[in-house]
């Protein structure tokens, strides 16, 4: 019995860790299948950008991105591809598409919204090359 507790205990503190990571940016959720990616994690100083290599990519990345409320907050996205498509959306808390950054649109700026959590979601079509997506505060 004492070890179901503990099981039941260690489960419940992993699951609380991933969150908090999660929730931070720290933790991406990945549907993906690529023969090579190599993805950058946004700390110290590249805390406000994202980037990635890959080859023969094709899914999706989500991760959360911390943004302080109230803040006007200026997105630039630039790739460099030999072949396929990749383009990044920020969404809602409810998976909004709020802006898609693209070759057409490779620069945006939103307003961070009181209580309002953001994700920046990179989907890629047949891809091969590497991407680069920062915010900062205007």
């Amino acid at each position: 019995m004492e070890n179901i507790l503990l099981i039941f205990v260690l489960l419940t503190m992993a699951i609380i860790f991933a969150y908090i990571l999660y929730t931070n940016g720290f933790l991406v959720y990945k549907a993906k299948a690529a023969l090579f990616y190599k993805g950058s994690v946004p700390f110290g100083k590249t805390k406000n950008c994202m980037k990635a290599k890959f080859s023969s990519c094709n899914g999706m990345t989500k991760r959360v991105i911390c943004l302080e409320k109230g803040k006007k907050y200026q997105f630039t996205f630039s790739k460099s591809m030999t072949k396929g498509t990749v383009y990044v959306e920020i969404q809602g808390n409810k998976g909004e598409i709020i802006l898609k950054l693209d070759d057409e649109t490779p620069t945006a700026t939103i307003v961070v919204e009181e209580g309002k959590r953001y994700h920046a979601v990179t989907k890629f079509v047949k891809a091969d090359g590497e991407y680069i997506l920062c915010w900062d505060t205007k």
